[in-house]
């Protein structure tokens, strides 16, 4: 078998099944517990694409929600690091620190967010388009909202 060809098992592909299993993304407010679960849904998605092996496709798929999950594990631990020091130092109004760390935290939350939804439109988008080669683009939908929040 050839390294470009995609590794199917008993007439699976990984790849096309990662790209069924990406959360879909409904059109109701992202809150705290929609992200989370928006961000497991991603990582089982990214694991299946693992599987496709090392095709372009495959890795621009798993690149792609790779760095989703990161923008949601930054926001994740900037929450946890709030809500620590909340019980230490009380609310923002008595505290600067969970000011600044709750306005961090909101601001990664936009950012995973942001990501996740840039992902998901584009990975889907291209499925749909292009199921024989997935995605095969290099400039991922992350560089996309990567680039505008340089900007802003």
């Amino acid at each position: 078998m050839c390294s470009s060809d995609l590794v199917k098992f008993d007439g699976i592909d990984p790849l096309r099944l990662a790209a069924q299993s990406l959360p879909k993304l409904d059109h109701v407010p992202l809150t705290e517990k929609s992200l989370h679960a928006y961000r497991i849904a991603a990582k089982h998605a990214r694991y299946l694409a693992e599987l496709a092996g090392e095709t372009p496709a495959a890795k621009t798929f798993v690149d792609e929600l790779t760095r989703v999950q990161d923008a949601a594990g930054e926001w994740h631990d900037a929450m946890k690091l709030k809500e620590k020091a909340e019980k230490r130092f009380g609310g923002a109004s008595e505290s600067a620190l969970v000011s600044m760390l709750q306005n961090i935290s909101r601001a990664r939350f936009r950012n995973a967010g942001n990501s996740l939804t840039a992902a998901v439109t584009a990975l889907s988008r291209e499925q749909r388009t292009n199921p024989a080669t997935h995605v095969q683009n290099k400039k991922t939908a992350s560089d996309d909202i990567a680039a505008s929040q340089a900007v802003a």
